[in-house]
């Protein structure tokens, strides 16, 4: 038998897309598919609609929207516990603008240190201020 550990845990450090190239593509997928609309509704005004093109831009259009829950930033001495339908995918340390899959739970940890156990700090006060 193997001297496994009941309930103990791992950080995994897990790399995540950058957001900037993510933002471009979903501001570019909405246009795209607001185009692709309006040249259906002007189809449809000549009298040649093309349904398929309908279609099509409610798809892009759907993709953009659904890209845009995946964005998160992180500032310095802070990272983002990321869980994927209740499993955990593992943790983003890394500072600045990121996009990850929009189904991950993102929660924020912080990384600054909380420690009250340090030495008596000795305070020194002028004559002045004692009163």
């Amino acid at each position: 038998m193997k001297n496994d550990v009941i309930g103990s845990s791992k950080e995994k450090t897990i790399t995540v897309f950058n957001g900037w190239p993510m933002l471009i593509l979903m501001i570019a997928l909405i246009l795209l598919g607001l185009y692709m609309l309006i040249s259906f509704f002007i189809g449809l005004d000549q009298g040649n609609p093309t349904w398929g093109l309908l279609w099509a831009s409610v798809i892009v259009e759907t993709a953009g929207w659904l890209i845009t829950p995946g964005f998160f930033t992180l500032q310095p001495n802070e990272s983002r516990g990321l869980i994927l339908f209740g499993a955990y995918v593992g943790i983003v340390r890394r500072s600045g603008f990121h996009w990850t899959n929009p189904l991950n739970k993102k929660i924020r940890v912080s990384l600054r240190a909380r420690n009250l156990n340090g030495p008596k700090l000795k305070v020194i006060q002028d004559q002045e201020h004692e009163q």
